[in-house]
């Protein structure tokens, strides 16, 4: 089982550890709670990655297209 950790750092910062590997950082609480709820799962077999939902940049969407 991995270990994994809900972090408050102060100021309305939050962050989620997987093993010791930060896998997240966010303002909002319930989106690592979120997630804490997503890995925790048995079921759950995924890859412990999160991808952002909108890129920053086009240019940014654009590299990450051309990497895979």
């Amino acid at each position: 089982m991995r270990s994994i950790q809900i972090h408050d750092i102060g100021r309305s910062k939050h962050t989620l550890t997987v093993d010791g590997k930060l896998v997240l950082a966010t303002t909002n609480k319930r989106i690592c709670e979120y997630y804490f709820d997503k890995f925790s799962n048995a079921n759950y077999t995924g890859n412990y990655t999160i991808e952002p939902l909108l890129p920053s940049t086009l240019l940014e969407k654009q590299t990450r297209q051309q990497q895979q």
